[in-house]
């Protein structure tokens, strides 16, 4: 990839974070009826393309025109804007990545209220975001496994299916409202579609148990919540066989409702 200019921060600026880059939107498509699949240039992109598959896209506060990005203090600390600068940063999968190449792609549930998706909707090629990280985690790795999550996760299990062994067995569970999301095929991996269907899911442990070597499981805090005491709990599972994660919470929840597909 030609190198852009336009990323660079100016000389004189203090150190950028080792975690923190800019990116530029080359494009930003429809991925079915509930997705859009948005394409970010960079030649800063090799990070993304490790084990970890998440990172933080960083979008300025509305109607900034003057943007400011994370620093490094004296003693190598990242300081982020805070106040009426401070920045969005929800977390997204890296969905496809060619770092060589200059280029990965993050897909996009659209829903109402989300500044990510009012971005996307509304990005122009050239349009400049942050990017942070990686982190969050990579994929789960077994000879049988148990996944699920809903449009939030989808992503993620896009890339746990595509990563798992030929050889793999196990069940992926589809908890949203939608399944319009082009997951891959795999021989050994059955998807189930059940809308909401944690607590059902929960049950169906709790009467049979589970073979599965690895479980990884995203979705809305409170219906994640039978799921991941029956896991742990009941039937006593190892922490470190699972990754049990509220991506998001439902609006009457103390907690916010970010935008990312890791909400």
């Amino acid at each position: 990839m030609r190198h852009d200019p336009s990323l660079n921060r100016p000389a004189s600026a203090p150190a950028t974070p080792p975690s923190f880059s800019l990116g530029r939107v080359a494009s930003v498509k429809p991925l079915g009826r509930d997705f859009l699949r948005m394409r970010i240039e960079s030649d800063d992109l090799f990070r993304f393309a490790e084990t970890l598959i998440h990172f933080r896209l960083v979008l300025q506060p509305q109607g900034v025109t003057t943007p400011s990005w994370p620093v490094m203090d004296a003693e190598g600390r990242t300081v982020w804007p805070k106040g009426a600068a401070a920045l969005h940063r929800p977390a997204y999968t890296v969905r496809h990545i060619d770092a060589a190449a200059g280029w990965m792609d993050t897909d996009i549930f659209v829903h109402d209220g989300g500044r990510i998706c009012e971005f996307a909707r509304q990005a122009e090629s050239g349009d400049i975001i942050g990017l942070n990280g990686p982190g969050g985690g990579g994929v789960p790795t077994g000879a049988r496994l148990l996944i699920g999550g809903d449009e939030t996760a989808y992503p993620a299990l896009a890339r746990a299916i595509e990563a798992a062994p030929a050889n793999a067995g196990g069940d992926c569970y589809l908890f949203g409202d939608s399944a319009d999301y082009p997951l891959p095929e795999h021989p050994g991996i059955t998807l189930h579609v059940t809308p909401r269907g944690e607590a059902e899911l929960a049950e169906k442990l709790r009467r049979t148990g589970t073979n599965a070597q690895a479980i990884w499981i995203a979705t809305e805090k409170s219906r994640l919540g039978p799921l991941k005491s029956t896991i742990l709990d009941e039937l006593g599972i190892p922490k470190g066989m699972t990754h049990l994660a509220a991506y998001w919470s439902a609006p009457n929840s103390t907690e916010s409702t970010p935008d990312g597909d890791t909400r």
